[in-house]
């Protein structure tokens, strides 16, 4: 297939382009840089950059977006959070509506409903399904991602050295290579709607930190004060998220989770 991904060189679109690749399909990955994307990606990927025509593409892989997990979260910097990702559906929808992929798959988050990052996600999501009315709209909800090199546990990983975690919140995780091997589900059955990507494995918050950090917590005090702590940086709100979610339609498509890092 012919694939077009945005966001490519982040976390998930790095792991993405290469598992592709070896898969057989063609890649494409549209960049504002493509000087420096072209140094972390595969020299048989193809750079697009976002003043060149976009060729006949069968599947849409939008990651791309100001990053969560990178910096704090200002009132600003939410606002370009959220102006980032609404731009670049629009920017999608008019360089593809003439002839628009079989399946475009707009990343989500599976949030709290009265976090910061719900109403962007809504926004997001309604955005996406309005421009792809032509065609088949994946809502990729995606759990907090494991990794050993980056994501949100990466850049929170003070959190483990505070002798007060007591979180027996529930926080919907995938790790990294379970979270590709589910994007793969979804293209290869071309899924649409809501898609749920995380774990079907259930672990608390002190639970989660334990196993996928192997760190020692020695005393421990009241969650109240570990929620307060923890929203001094909003970019852990995502952390204090209590949903146990099961990957129905992935389940439901033989998704086997193995877990690792």
């Amino acid at each position: 297939m012919r694939i077009l991904i945005t966001g490519g060189t982040g976390l998930i679109g790095r792991s993405l382009c290469s598992d592709l690749l070896q898969k057989g399909h063609e890649i494409f990955v549209l960049s504002r840089t493509p000087i420096d994307a072209k140094k972390l990606l595969p020299s048989a990927i193809r750079l697009l950059s976002y003043t060149d025509k976009i060729p006949s593409i069968e599947v849409v892989v939008n990651l791309a977006g100001e990053s969560i997990s990178k910096k704090f979260l200002t009132k600003k910097r939410l606002l370009e959070i959220e102006k980032s990702r609404i731009d670049l559906i629009d920017y999608l929808y008019y360089a593809l509506k003439e002839n628009p992929p079989v399946l475009f798959i707009q990343a989500s988050a599976i949030t709290m409903d009265d976090s910061c990052f719900a109403y962007i996600c809504q926004k997001v999501e309604k955005r996406a399904q309005k421009r792809f009315s032509m065609t088949k709209v994946c809502l990729a909800r995606f759990a907090t991602v494991l990794s050993k090199k980056d994501g949100l546990i990466h850049y929170l990983s003070y959190l483990p050295k505070l002798n007060f975690l007591n979180g027996q919140n529930y926080v919907p995780y995938i790790t990294l290579n379970d979270c590709i091997r589910a994007l793969n589900i979804i293209i290869d059955e071309k899924l649409d709607d809501i898609v749920d990507i995380c774990s079907d494995y259930q672990l608390n918050l002190q639970n989660l930190i334990l196993h996928f950090q192997q760190s020692k917590i020695i005393n421990t005090i009241s969650l109240p004060l570990l929620k307060e702590a923890l929203f001094i940086d909003k970019r852990s709100s995502l952390l204090l998220i209590d949903k146990r979610i099961k990957p129905v339609k992935l389940l439901k498509n033989s998704m086997t989770f193995t877990n690792y890092i």
